[in-house]
């Protein structure tokens, strides 16, 4: 049977003592006004040697307003803990990040390579030469003369592909560096992302 306890009138529930309150509760203790006697003759449990020790009164009856001291402390519920998430996102200036990242480039450069062999035009315009003025050659920038794919500039060229210019960017590339049509790869591949 589970202990009753009787507390004086306008006290403090247990859970409210402050440091103070509890020390005083053990200063009563030790100088006896309380004791273990006192408190087996309050308790309903039986005594050490298992005898029950009758009570001389009858219990109070409880009132609304009594209610939440005989609750009291409240019982606490402890939330199961969370398992910490592997995290996703990494430092990207970290020594991994930066040793991995070009090893990635080169991946994705081989699988832009087109497998696909272009079929040659047969024109008389291939094997006739023309010859630009150096002086307007010179003045050029050459990131206008390169290619946006291969970055291959177009007074050095060695591929046979037709050099055709990226409808958005305004920028030349060869025909062979792109699977797009007539858009580059950025500009190609922005079209396809917002399709989705």
């Amino acid at each position: 049977m589970p202990k009753t306890y009787i507390c004086k009138a306008n006290a403090k529930p247990r859970v409210l003592w402050t440091s103070n309150d509890l020390q005083s509760a053990i200063n009563v203790v030790k100088s006896g006004i309380i004791g273990v006697n006192e408190a087996a003759k309050n308790s309903s449990q039986p005594g050490p040697s298992g005898v029950q020790i009758a009570q001389n009164r009858t219990p109070e009856k409880s009132s609304p307003g009594k209610a939440p001291d005989l609750f009291s402390p409240v019982p606490v519920i402890t939330l199961a803990a969370k398992r910490a998430r592997r995290p996703i996102a990494g430092v990207l200036s970290s020594n991994q990040c930066i040793t991995k990242q070009p090893k990635t480039k080169r991946q994705n450069n081989k699988r832009r390579q087109p497998s696909k062999k272009q079929k040659k035009a047969s024109s008389s315009s291939e094997s006739e030469e023309v010859v630009l003025d150096n002086s307007e050659e010179e003045q050029l920038s050459d990131y206008g003369n390169e290619c946006v794919g291969c970055r291959e500039d177009f007074r050095k060229t060695k591929k046979k592909d037709d050099w055709i210019q990226c409808i958005l960017l305004k920028q030349w590339l060869h025909e062979g560096c792109t699977n797009y049509g007539s858009f580059c790869h950025l500009c190609g591949a922005r079209i396809t992302k917002r399709k989705k």
